[in-house]
This record gives C-alpha cells, sequence and structure tokens, in this order.
C-alpha cells in the first residue's frame, strides 16, 4: 500500500507472550528513531495506566486492533485500543462482502474505521506465505493507509492524518451502531482529499454467504499480552521442536524427537532444569511414545520410520530396536493398558506386548482421522479432534474404544475443533491444550493457532473450559510430573518453539482466577457455576456494568462462600457473608462501562464446595400491564432492559388532548409499544430515530395509556430514556401564535425546558382584561402590543401561575407570551383572557340602558348573568332585543322582580328579541345570560319603541269592505286603530259594516265594543271598549269598514294600530 514507507521491526514478544516494559521501551525508541506510525496488532484486557501515558506523551500515531473476541469493546474494553486518546485509531475487521467479520470486536463509540481483515495473505517465517484473518491483519491495511498519505502530505501533522483517514472513509449500512459513522477505509478517497462528512450511507446487505471464522481467541488475537496468565514459563527447552514426544519416568520429563529431531532432553520439574541425553537413532517426529516398566518405546512416525520400533532405557541411556509395527504409522499415539501398548495410527488400533515383543491388530477406525490426540484411563482409549482423512476442516469429535469389549462410543465433543493438540489424562479427567483450527472452502484456507485449555470428566460426559496457556501452539508434548501439568514445545506462527509452562493440578482444576489480574469476566444475569476447589482457594471475577443502576451480585449452593466486591483500582467497597442462608447477597450500584471485581471464597479457610455465582440487574421497571411504572409527560425516566426478553411498562393519563410523542434516546435498540387502558395496541414502532423509537399518536386527556418498551433484540440488554411529550401545538414566536378566545379556557403546556408558548388575541370590546393561568406549573407571563413593544408581565400572582390585568382596546391585537419560571422545567397549565365584568350582576347592581342606544357587553365568565334597568318615559311598546354571534337569552322584570316575558331565539340568529308595553316611570330589569350554561362571549343589547307597521289593502272593486283584525294585541283596550284612504278615490258608505245599520257619525256604535274617535276626510279612528287586564293579548276583528270606488283604477287603504 505504501511502498515507500521504511519499517522498522521492534520484537517485544517471546514466544507469544511481551510485557508492558517492553512495550513501553519499544514506543520511546521507535520515537527516537523518527517513526511516525505504530502499527499495534496485539492487545490485552486488563488496562495499564503506564501503556497509556507512554502513548499519550508520544507523537506518533497508533494503528490498533480491536480484538477477536465478538464483543463490543464499548462495555469489554480492549487496551490500546480502547485507550480514549487522540492519536490511536481503532480497526474492526469486515470481510469481502463488507460485513462485519464473525470475528471481530465492534464498539460504536470505541472502534473508529473498519478494514478487510479475512483471508489476507501476509508473510510467514522461512521466506513464506499463507493467508490469515483477523483485526491484525485489518490494522496493517489502516497502517499502510497512514504511511501513504504521510508521504502524500508531508507537512500534515499526526491528527490531520488520523481525520484525513476518518473523514475520507466510506460509510456502510452494515457497520452502523457497531463502527464510529460506520467508517471503512477509502485510500483513495484519503489521497485525493475527498470528504464523505455529507452522511450519505452506503447499503450493503448482511451477506449470508460469509463464513463464519472459528478464531477461538480469548480477548484478543494470537499477539497478546498476557503475563497474567496462572501458568507459569519455566526453562525452555534446550532445542525448538514440534511433533515431539514427552512422557514422565521417575519424575522426570523426557523429551524426545520432534520435526526430524533425534535429540533426548529431560527435564526435571524440582529443579527447573534440561539435561541432554543419547540421540534417539532415527530422527522423526509424530510417533507414538509409551512407557512400560520404565522403559520408553517409540514407534513409526515419519516417511523413513513408519513401522520401525525402538527402545530406551532411561537408566543406561541405551536404545534398542524392536518388532517392527505391523502396518505403516506415520502419524501415530500411544497409550498404556495393564503393561501392553496400544497404537492408534488413524486406521488402525494395535497392541505391541513388549514382554514377549509381539504385535496383534485389534480394530479398524471407525473413521480414518490423522493429527488426532490420544488419551487412556487405563480401561478405554480416548481419541480427540483431528481431522478426517482426506479433508482440511479440523474436528472436534471425541470418541472412546474400549479395550475389553472391541467397541467405539461417541462421546461429548470438544469445546472447539483443534487438530495436533496434546492431551493426557489424571483422576478422572482428560485435559485437551492448544492445537490449532484449519478449514479450506476448495478456495480459502482458515488457519488458527489455539491456547485452549479444556477438561473432560469421563463420569459426567462433560467439557469445561480452563486457564488458557500463554503461548497458542500444536504438535506440543504435554505431560504431569510433581503434581503439575506441562505444556513443552510445540509450533505457531513463529515455527518450532522452546517454550515450557506448567500449572499446579490443583489450581488448573480451579475453575476461575485467584487474583485480580486473572479474574474470570462474567455476563450480565447468566448464572457461573464455580467451585471452591481446595482449602484456601479464592475465586476472582470481572463484572463490567453495562448500564447505570443497581445490581443485585449474589452466590447460590449449598456453599458457606463469603463475597466481596472490589472496584477497578482493587478498593474494597463492600462485602457480604450470610444474606440469610449460607450464600451471599450484596445489592450495589454501578455505573456503567466500569470493571468490576467479585472475590468469593469458603467463609471456612479449611473449606471446599460448588456454587454459582450471578450478577442481575434490579429491574425497577414494571414488567406487565398490572405493575407500570408512572411517566409524566415532559420528564426524561432513565431505564434499562436488565435482562434479555425484559419488558418494561409504563402508565400515562394526559391532562391535555393532543398528539404526543412517545420515544427513547440512547444507544440502546429499542422496540416500543403503545396501548389504550383495554391493553389494545394502537401504534408500535422499531428504529424511527437511529437505534431508538419514536410512537406520534393523539390522546385524550384523563384517559389511561400503556407504554410497553423491549430491546429490539431477545438477548439485547442496555439502558434507555423514555420520555413523552405533548406535540408543541402552542406557537414558539410571535409569527406562530395561537389566538385565544377571551373568557375560554385553553389547555397548555411547557413541553420541554425552555418552550415558549405565544398566543394572539384581539379583543371586541374596549375593557380592563385579566390574563391569567392555572394549574400546579410555575409560570411566567408576559404581555405585548402588536408592535411588540411588553406592556406587562407577571410571575407568581396566585401561588405559581402569574396574573396580568391591563385595559386592552377593542379590535387591535395583543400578544401573550408563557413561559417556566425555571428554564430547565416543564409542566401543563391553562390561560385564560376574561374581561373585568362590568356589567351588573343581579337586581341591585343592573346597569342603566337608554332608549334607542347600543350597550357593548359580554358573558364574561360560565355563568355570568348580565343585568340592565331600563325606565321608559311614556306609556308605549318597547322592544328588547340582542345582536352578536353569542347565543344570549333575555328575561323581561317589573320593579317587583316579577318575569313579564322572555326570549330564547326569536330575534336573528341566536339573539333574543321580545317586545312588552311598558308604563311610564316605572323601572323594569332585562336579565341576559348564555343559553348554554358554560358559553360566554361578547353580545350587544338595545331597547326601541316597538315601530307597528301599517296594513295596506290594495283593491279594484267598485264596493268592498275592510275587515280589521288583529293578533297578540297588547293592552288592546288602550289602542286606537287608524285607517286611511284617499278620499278623492273612494268614499266611506259605512263605519261599522258589522250592524245592519249605516253608521257614519262618530260615537259608540250600538250593538258593539266599538268607539268611533273620529271621523274626518282620508281618516277614521277608532278603539275597542273591551276590559282586558293591563299586559294581556288579543287577538280577532276589530272592525269592518265598507267603502265605495270613485274611480276604475286600483286603489289604496291602510291601517296601524297605535
Amino acid at each position: 500500500m505504501a511502498p515507500k514507507a521504511k519499517i522498522l521491526p521492534l520484537k517485544v514478544f517471546n514466544n507469544g507472550v511481551a510485557y508492558t516494559s517492553d512495550i513501553i521501551n519499544a514506543i520511546e525508541y521507535a520515537e527516537k528513531m523518527g517513526v511516525k506510525i505504530v502499527n499495534c496488532s496485539w492487545g490485552n484486557i486488563e488496562y495499564n495506566n503506564s501503556l497509556k501515558e507512554a502513548i499519550e506523551d508520544s507523537e506518533m500515531l497508533f494503528i490498533c486492533a480491536a480484538g477477536n473476541s465478538f464483543e463490543d469493546i464499548d462495555f469489554n474494553p480492549i487496551y490500546p485500543a480502547s485507550f480514549e486518546l487522540d492519536n490511536i485509531i481503532s480497526v474492526a475487521s469486515i470481510s469481502q462482502n463488507g460485513n462485519l467479520s464473525s470475528f471481530s470486536n465492534f464498539g460504536e463509540v470505541s472502534v473508529d474505521i473498519a478494514a478487510p481483515g479475512e483471508d489476507i495473505l501476509s508473510t510467514l517465517p522461512n521466506n513464506t506465505y499463507g493467508k490469515f484473518s483477523g483485526t491484525s491483519m485489518a490494522t496493517a491495511f489502516v497502517s499502510g493507509e497512514a504511511a501513504l498519505l504521510l508521504n502524500e502530505f508531508k507537512e500534515k501533522s499526526i491528527n490531520e492524518i488520523k481525520n484525513n483517514i476518518l473523514e475520507s472513509s466510506d460509510r456502510i449500512s452494515t457497520l452502523k451502531g457497531k463502527v464510529y459513522r460506520g467508517n471503512k477505509i477509502n485510500c483513495s478517497n484519503a489521497v485525493n482529499s475527498i470528504n464523505t462528512e455529507d452522511g450519505k450511507i452506503n447499503n450493503i446487505e448482511k451477506n449470508i454467504e460469509d463464513k463464519l471464522i472459528e478464531t477461538n481467541f480469548t480477548k484478543s488475537n494470537g499477539y497478546q499480552l498476557l503475563s497474567s496468565s496462572p501458568w507459569e514459563l519455566k526453562t525452555n527447552m534446550p532445542t525448538p521442536r514440534s511433533s515431539l514426544g514427552v512422557l514422565t519416568v521417575n519424575n522426570k520429563i523426557y523429551a524426545i524427537g520432534g520435526d526430524n529431531s533425534n535429540k533426548v532432553e529431560v527435564f526435571d520439574p524440582i529443579n527447573n532444569s534440561w539435561t541432554t541425553k543419547g540421540n534417539m537413532p532415527a530422527p522423526r517426529g509424530s510417533f507414538g511414545i509409551a512407557t512400560v516398566n520404565g522403559k520408553i518405546y517409540i514407534i513409526g512416525g515419519g516417511y523413513s520410520y513408519s513401522k520401525r520400533v525402538d527402545e530406551y532405557d532411561p537408566i543406561t541411556d541405551t536404545w534398542s530396536i524392536k518388532a517392527e509395527k505391523p502396518t505403516l504409522g506415520r502419524y501415530v499415539k500411544a497409550v498404556t493398558i495393564n503393561e501392553k501398548i496400544y497404537t492408534i495410527d488413524g486406521e488402525n488400533i494395535e497392541e505391541y506386548d513388549p514382554a514377549i515383543n509381539k504385535w496383534t491388530f485389534k480394530s479398524s477406525l471407525p473413521t480414518h482421522k490423522t493429527v488426532f490426540s490420544v488419551s487412556t484411563d487405563g480401561k478405554a482409549i480416548f481419541m480427540l479432534g483431528g481431522l478426517v482423512s482426506g479433508t482440511y476442516d479440523t474436528i472436534n469429535t471425541v470418541e472412546s474404544y474400549d479395550i475389553s469389549s472391541n467397541t467405539w462410543t461417541t462421546l461429548s465433543s470438544l469445546p472447539n475443533s483443534s487438530e495436533l493438540l496434546g492431551s493426557i489424562f489424571n483422576d478422572g479427567q482428560i485435559y485437551a491444550i492448544g492445537g490449532k483450527y484449519e478449514a479450506f472452502d476448495g478456495n480459502h484456507e482458515y488457519l488458527e493457532y489455539l491456547n485452549n485449555v479444556s477438561v473432560y470428566d469421563i463420569k459426567s460426559n462433560i467439557w469445561t473450559r480452563l486457564s488458557s496457556i500463554n503461548v497458542p501452539r500444536y504438535g506440543l508434548g504435554v505431560e504431569i510430573a510433581n503434581g503439575s501439568i506441562y505444556a513443552i514445545g510445540g509450533s505457531n506462527v513463529n515455527g518450532s518453539l522452546s517454550t515450557v509452562e506448567s500449572i499446579n493440578l490443583l489450581k488448573l482444576r480451579d475453575d476461575f482466577g485467584n487474583d485480580f489480574i486473572d479474574a474470570e469476566t462474567i455476563k450480565l444475569n447468566t448464572m457461573t457455576n464455580a467451585s471452591i476447589n481446595y482449602p484456601g482457594d479464592i475465586d476472582f471475577f470481572k463484572f463490567t456494568a453495562p448500564m447505570n443502576g443497581m445490581y443485585t451480585i449474589q452466590s447460590t449452593g449449598s456453599t458457606d462462600t463469603f463475597g466481596s466486591i472490589y472496584d477497578n483500582n482493587k478498593n474494597l467497597i463492600v462485602e457480604n457473608d450470610d444474606s440469610g442462608d449460607r450464600n451471599f447477597s450484596i445489592s450495589i450500584n454501578l455505573i456503567e462501562g466500569q470493571n468490576y471485581y467479585i472475590k468469593a471464597k469458603h467463609y471456612s479457610n479449611q473449606g471446599i464446595g460448588a456454587y454459582g455465582i450471578k450478577v442481575v440487574k434490579v429491574d425497577n421497571e414494571g414488567n406487565d400491564f398490572n405493575t407500570p411504572n408512572i411517566i409524566i409527560p415532559g420528564v426524561d425516566l432513565s431505564a434499562a432492559i436488565d435482562y434479555p426478553e425484559d419488558y418494561d411498562f409504563y402508565k400515562i393519563t394526559p391532562k391535555i388532548d393532543g398528539e404526543y410523542v412517545v420515544k427513547t434516546t440512547g444507544t440502546t435498540d429499542t422496540y416500543g409499544y403503545l396501548y389504550d387502558s383495554n391493553q389494545i395496541l394502537l401504534s408500535s414502532n422499531n428504529d424511527s430515530e437511529g437505534r431508538n423509537f419514536k410512537i406520534t399518536y393523539k390522546l385524550f386527556a384523563n384517559k389511561t395509556y400503556y407504554i410497553k418498551v423491549r430491546h429490539y433484540s431477545s438477548t439485547g440488554i442496555g439502558s434507555y430514556n423514555v420520555n413523552i411529550t405533548r406535540a408543541d401545538t402552542e406557537g414558539n414566536d410571535f409569527s406562530t401564535e395561537n389566538i385565544i378566545t377571551p373568557g375560554v379556557d385553553l389547555s397548555a403546556a411547557i413541553d420541554y425546558p425552555g418552550d415558549f408558548d405565544f398566543f394572539k388575541i384581539t379583543p371586541k370590546i374596549d375593557g380592563e382584561y385579566i390574563i391569567q393561568t392555572k394549574g400546579d406549573t410555575d409560570t411566567y407571563g408576559y404581555l405585548y402590543d402588536n408592535i411588540p413593544t411588553l406592556l406587562a408581565s407577571n410571575d407568581d400572582y396566585e401561588g405559581r401561575n402569574f396574573k396580568i390585568t391591563y385595559k386592552l382596546i377593542a379590535n387591535k391585537t395583543y400578544y401573550i407570551k408563557v413561559k417556566h419560571y425555571s428554564s430547565s422545567n416543564t409542566g401543563i397549565y391553562s390561560l385564560n383572557v376574561i374581561r373585568n365584568d362590568n356589567e351588573g350582576n343581579d337586581f341591585s347592581t343592573a346597569n342603566i340602558i337608554e332608549l334607542g342606544r347600543i350597550t357593548g357587553a359580554a358573558i364574561d365568565f360560565e355563568g355570568d348573568i348580565d343585568f340592565y334597568k331600563f325606565t321608559p318615559s311614556k306609556t308605549d311598546s318597547y322592544m328588547f332585543f340582542s345582536s352578536g354571534e353569542t347565543d344570549t337569552q333575555g328575561d323581561l322584570y317589573d320593579d317587583n322582580e316579577v318575569l313579564l316575558t322572555q326570549s330564547d331565539n326569536e330575534g336573528s340568529g341566536d339573539n333574543f328579541k321580545m317586545s312588552y308595553r311598558l308604563d311610564e316611570n316605572k323601572t323594569y330589569y332585562l336579565r341576559v345570560s348564555n343559553a348554554s350554561a358554560n358559553g360566554l362571549g361578547i353580545y350587544n343589547v338595545e331597547v326601541k319603541l316597538k315601530t307597528i307597521v301599517p296594513t295596506i289593502i290594495k283593491t279594484e272593486k267598485s264596493e268592498f269592505t275592510l275587515v280589521i283584525s288583529a293578533k297578540d294585541i297588547e293592552n288592546v283596550n288602550n289602542r286606537k286603530i287608524k285607517v286611511t284612504y284617499d278620499p278623492n278615490e273612494v268614499d266611506v258608505i259605512d263605519l261599522c259594516a258589522i250592524t245592519q245599520e249605516k253608521d257614519l257619525n262618530s260615537g259608540e256604535i250600538d250593538g258593539t265594543n266599538l268607539s268611533i274617535k273620529s271621523f274626518n276626510q282620508g281618516e277614521i279612528v277608532f278603539s275597542i271598549n273591551n276590559e282586558i287586564s293591563s299586559g294581556k293579548i288579543w287577538s280577532g276583528t276589530l272592525n269592518s269598514i265598507k267603502f265605495k270606488s270613485k274611480v276604475s283604477n286600483e286603489i289604496e287603504v291602510s291601517y296601524i294600530v297605535e
């Protein structure tokens, strides 16, 4: 990638193990030599402040592998990749299809970028090449890109180079939420300074054909900082070799042959020293090795000696040849049972009796295999892992052969596929150590060296993982001596090894670490089965809190356990013995992302026994409709999906109708549901905003709703915030104000911190108005004119509510601004604007109205009643009526407060209209209310003399009779009826045609209740003499007058009732 780059290789690892002091020395040396880019294809799960300071103080750019445990290093950090330093780029691995590699660590915060890391061609020892996978390979690509840019832009600083790499990267959908911005390197963009900060994401579908790669890593790849392993490094074997044979005789370990060697070297476990013995006659490896009666037998192996059998006498240090193996054995394993040797060569099992130097065929293997391992319990032969002959795919099968019954049995598989591993039997258990994994799909080879240690319990048929060896390798020898198990020699990417590691069997059987440095990582809500394996055994566990909150750490079982909790600096926080029984239980508040250590021991220093340990998060959120937490609109509620398939329930009863937004925030991938009070699903949402859901729905005041939150994945956990806010329907400035009507309560809310609500009012009546809020929210109010200029403001006039009193002018616009007194708080309130009620509210406070003058007024509040009084100056009929859009009702009372008449909708629209004959100089009262009990609004009221419209009769007849009638005439005995006509057109024949005689004189008409008041040319006036009580009405015929026409054309006669 960077052909002009100079490479300075610095060795800090010895057989796969490195120490912090060596790495720091290398950093200082590299900087001294002018290095600008450091490739760090290694890592460690333990935080080391000295290493951090060394990198932080450096002016070099460190490109660091994120690790190969397929873990989120935002929660389970690996260093140096997880150091939060400006001069570090953390790198994940992707496949050739752009998907995150099945082994690669990830972290949206901790991992900066991804690069190809699968099936990458790289160098091997002895000038060879091979294909490897891992974030180590991906890291090298980014280091190459950095070197390329450094050559291209020599004037740029290290930070500018880093920014260039990140800002020019592609953003791909498959890395969303896994890598910062979804970054994938793009060298072309970087060299050409093309910035991709536009936010465009390249969509890449998840490729189901991506191969799942078994890395079998612990917390990082093959280059690890693992000086903390409980396995102890011993004096190296003098001759590095692989595929050797090892055997313990007289408490000393003999290492024989291997590769193409004939060396015999003896290790003394007590003195930790090696001694060289006489060479094996035929140099070879991959042979079977066994001992009978103190003699060592080397059987088969290699190509030249695949049938050869050599006997070695450790006492005399001499060799002798024995009877050949009947069949070829290029790869042979051997065990001793009842002083006979059994060999397995991948196809056959054969028996050799040293006492008579004779071979016997025993059985064929059900499946032909190679590069497997064998062990025996003295009764059966156990065959572990290897390859099926003719294939390149490592297997994990375990089979046993019973020599007495000559039968094969398939047992529980190895925890991981492995070939060329070492194994040994001890005390009912088989230990499987190291090996390698490879797979081949016809085009691509996948290879990994293993440092796994597992133990198989023959009785229970169960495998258990134990503490790993320091150096990953295959073709190693495994033996037990002086109470310890030894891993000797072998091979890995560095070639043949001389490394020797050992661990006391008691410690190895000790299922978990004995100190902070080798603490076993445990997961939330996962029961870990453990044991106090020997007196004084202490188990250490490490837990990284995935979220803030209260956790319970507890043991289970019949063993009397004592627990202690420490922080990341190894400071004791709390401890507990028996929380009600023989188990400890500790509840403690933990901080997200922080590491904590749990120490478990037996209460008695002499006690042993099995126990379980588990960390659970205290679930403070309700888990069903019956146990919901109450959530308040506008208030963020911190919560968590505490365990896989945890469901959190919330209840809300809004106080205002409106459109509400229910949503979560945070990095946890949440899924939300909204239900009504009958638990009927109304709406649901997954990722409306990144990994958070957002539901928008109209809710109604005083109705109950439920919110359910879960993780999108059934196995996911994580913290989140949930919030419900009413969609802010109140304007937020002078240009987006809401209109408010005087006298109408408006429900509103300060929906979020810093929210301002604006309202506009245009009063229709001059007057003094009161602007005020109601409720528990601490509101602050402002009044502006239409310029807008501040006219008045108020905070707490009545409790936590404001109240502004101000004179407003009709038809002018005013603005009201409402905020919370605290800029960080929210809450609901109601706003009301009412005109000061200037109209009287009873008979004693009635306002005076004048004849013919319009009086503007208002029903100012619910239940408001306005009273007016009127004193007529003459007796006559008067009409009372209202006008406007308010639905008014009118009631007329006399001065004794007796109801005379009333009206609702007799006027135009929803207005009242009524008339009544009033006596002069008496006082009458008009009561005005809204037709609706809770209605309000403005109106006009007026009183007028009742105008009587003349009735006009037109006819062309020569003689005709005018019948004068009336309907609902009030006080008819006090009224005059006036008839007018044109004397040039008609003559009066009879003033009262009701009688037989023709009456043409004034005065009372006999036989009637009529009196002719006057009879002049063109006008007749008469009255009715009925005695009818004042205020009563009368209907019917009043009189009939007969006329004769003088002209031939149409004539007109009219009358009115006065």
